[in-house]
C-alpha cells in the first residue's frame, strides 16, 4: 500500500530485493520518493480465483446500495463523510436500501445514523453482499470483485474518488487500485 514518507523509511530500506505494489500509483510512489528501482517492481494486483467468483443471475426486487468499507482510520474517516453527506439527501432514495457492511463494531460517532442506514457489520460471503446488491461503493478488493460479479461500482477510496467505474475511467482506477493505494 501507499507509504508514509518518514525520513526513516527513505534512509533505511525495507522494501526487499523485489517489490509487488498492487498500483501503478503504488509503483511510481516507490520509484519517486523511496527510489526503488523500477526493475526490481512488478504489478501485482489483488487476486482472485475466477472460477469461484460466480455472477448472480437473479434479479432484485428492492434496490440495494451497498457501502462496503472499514469504520476505523482513514476510510472510517471517509465512511463518516460520505454517510454524512448522503444522510442530508436521504429523501432522494426513498425507494432505496442503503447499507454499510464492514468492522465488527459500530464506533460511536457513527451511531447518529443507525435509523437511516443499516449497519451489517463484518461479513463472511461479501460475493452474496454484493451479488444482492444494485450497486457497491467501494475500492480496493471489493471494486475488482464487484467488476467481476459484473454489478456497477462506484469507487471511493481513501486516496481518491473516482466516482462511477466505466471504460472512460477504468485506466486510472486500476491504475490506483480504485482509490485504495
Amino acid at each position: 500500500g501507499r507509504q508514509a514518507t518518514f525520513l526513516s523509511r527513505k534512509i533505511f530500506r525495507a522494501y526487499g530485493n523485489y517489490t509487488l505494489p498492487i498500483c501503478e500509483k503504488l509503483k511510481e510512489q516507490l520509484s519517486d520518493v523511496f527510489n526503488v528501482h523500477p526493475d526490481k517492481m512488478k504489478v501485482f494486483r489483488n487476486c482472485f480465483d475466477l472460477d469461484l467468483i460466480k455472477p448472480s443471475q437473479e434479479i432484485m426486487k428492492q434496490k440495494t446500495v451497498s457501502f462496503i468499507t472499514r469504520l476505523s482510520g482513514p476510510k472510517g474517516d471517509l465512511a463518516y463523510k460520505l454517510l454524512e453527506y448522503i444522510s442530508t439527501r436521504l429523501n432522494e432514495f426513498k425507494d432505496v436500501k442503503i447499507q454499510v457492511v464492514g468492522g465488527q463494531v459500530i464506533p460511536e460517532r457513527f451511531q447518529k445514523f443507525t435509523d437511516q442506514f443499516e449497519f451489517r457489520g463484518f461479513v463472511e460471503n461479501l460475493e452474496k453482499v454484493i451479488n444482492e446488491s444494485s450497486v457497491v461503493i467501494g475500492s480496493g478488493r471489493i471494486a475488482i470483485e464487484t467488476i467481476l460479479l459484473n454489478k456497477p461500482l462506484i469507487a471511493v477510496g481513501e486516496a481518491c474518488t473516482i466516482g462511477l467505474v466505466n471504460k472512460d475511467n477504468l485506466d486510472f482506477a486500476l491504475a490506483s487500485n480504485f482509490g485504495d493505494m
